[in-house]
């Protein structure tokens, strides 16, 4: 995340915070098939560009967040630029075990739900 300040507060040894713009950050970051990517920006341009990137690397999960309509918008714009309806359908979106939740903090328990998930069984 570029946004200046978006992450003072946070007070975590264990995070490594890399406060660039996202198209910076994959020259700085190991991705590769034991990633879990989680792409979930302020900015649905963003989410589609990291998300377009992403698709490219051998990854364990890609997810995004959004909605079912988010996804079907950013699927025409991804096969008119080099996205294979295969590296497609590898987009889990919306990100997440798909139980019935609405709040943040439910959504927080689907998506790391999914990602133990996908650790376990593959």
């Amino acid at each position: 995340d570029e946004r200046k300040g978006i992450f003072d507060d946070w007070n975590n040894e264990d995070i490594n915070i890399i406060n660039k713009h996202f198209e910076n950050v994959f020259d700085n970051i190991k991705i590769d098939s034991n990633s879990f990517v989680c792409v979930m920006t302020h900015n649905h341009d963003n989410d589609l560009k990291i998300t377009s990137k992403s698709v490219k690397k051998q990854v364990k999960y890609l997810g995004m967040i959004g909605s079912v309509r988010k996804l079907a918008k950013f699927k025409k714009r991804m096969l008119e630029n080099d996205i294979s309806e295969d590296e497609f359908n590898k987009i889990d979106c919306p990100m997440g075990l798909k139980i019935a939740c609405e709040t943040p903090q439910e959504i927080a328990i689907s998506i790391i739900a999914k990602l133990i998930d996908v650790r376990a069984n593959n």
